[in-house]
């Protein structure tokens, strides 16, 4: 019989993928969430009624879960906050065979040392940003209950994660400009370097983690095998484009400062979706060489499936971001030309 598997959330982006992945390889699949999206899922997979973020009513309803059958594993990408998880170890705890965090690269210090590994400074406060204070936080609530009593604690620490129902406004804010014909503005000189995970390789990992004990009480990165510099990987999302839309398209880079416009790191912040100042490459050997972890797609196939999943969505009146306003973009773009 398959291995019961419960997924916390499991219908957006992450948890999504993981959801088809189990699926597809045969698993037998439950997710708790509020069943407000259920009907992305696939065809069996059931279902507790709960919201995470009332603590007596999650742990209740995983007990009464538990009194009905037990899982073998438990996949997490939807706790962002140390509440999101005491109730859940509490009800689960000497009750599952692996306990698989999603949490974020987020964790790290920003330094100029690289590649970051999982043994390197993490962040020590809000000063770097609510989320990936809060994914630390997490973190170690999981290694102090692995290390109290052996609660069964696996992280995976993604850097961008991209792909079909990404909820983040990144590969999709290129496309959108780009298939509009509209200049790509990038700050600074655009050879900062990222790392770019495609969202069903993620998933893969998440199954190898579940399943390799030797992952207990472990920490894991995932990011892309190969860094590319900002202006290629705009210039590979108009490829995207190109092969979605069956039609050459070519990308005008625009590239500004700051102070040069007017303009603070922050409200660059809200205007990018990408660090520009600082390279983030992440370290991903100990995944390859401890659980055998090797990519499936390279980024070019990731972001043409990615595009076609957005333009599709838009084509069928489902459009997962707002309508961009390139009110601010037009009044810089001006600005660096004078």
């Amino acid at each position: 019989m398959a291995k019961l598997v419960l997924v916390m959330g499991g219908t957006r982006f992450v948890g999504l993928h993981a959801v088809r992945e189990l699926v597809n390889r045969g698993y037998d699949v439950t997710v708790l969430n509020r069943g407000s999206h259920n009907e992305v899922l696939p065809p069996g997979v059931k279902h507790l009624r709960c919201d995470r973020k009332d603590d007596g009513l999650v742990k209740e309803t995983l007990r009464n879960a538990l009194k009905q059958h037990s899982f073998d594993a438990v996949i997490d990408p939807s706790a962002y906050v140390p509440s999101d998880l005491a109730p859940v170890i509490d009800a689960l705890k000497g009750q599952v065979e692996a306990y698989v965090f999603i949490s974020s690269g987020s964790v790290y210090q920003s330094r100029n040392l690289f590649p970051w590994f999982e043994d390197m400074p993490q962040v020590t406060g809000l000063s770097a940003g609510a989320y990936g204070w809060g994914k630390k936080q997490c973190e170690d609530v999981l290694m102090d209950a692995h290390a109290r009593h052996g609660f069964p604690a696996k992280v995976l620490r993604p850097g961008y994660i991209y792909g079909p129902h990404n909820t983040a406004y990144r590969e999709a804010y290129f496309f959108d400009r780009i298939r509009a014909g509209r200049p790509v503005l990038v700050p600074g000189t655009g050879v900062v370097l990222a790392q770019f995970g495609y969202v069903d390789d993620l998933a893969n990992l998440i199954i190898l983690a579940m399943e390799d004990p030797k992952a207990s009480g472990q920490a894991y990165n995932f990011a892309g095998k190969y860094m590319r510099p900002l202006d290629d990987y705009v210039k590979d999302c108009a490829k995207a484009v190109s092969a979605v839309d069956g039609r050459e398209v070519h990308v005008e880079i625009v590239h500004y400062w700051p102070e040069q416009v007017g303009l603070t790191d922050s409200d660059v912040g809200r205007l990018f979706p990408y660090r520009w100042r600082v390279n983030t490459v992440r370290d991903v050997s100990k995944i390859r060489h401890e659980m055998r972890y090797e990519e499936r797609w390279t980024l070019e196939e990731g972001l043409t499936e990615a595009c076609r999943w957005y333009f599709g969505e838009i084509d069928e009146g489902r459009r997962p971001f707002p309508v961009p306003d390139h009110a601010e973009e037009d009044r810089i773009a001006k600005a660096v030309a004078r």
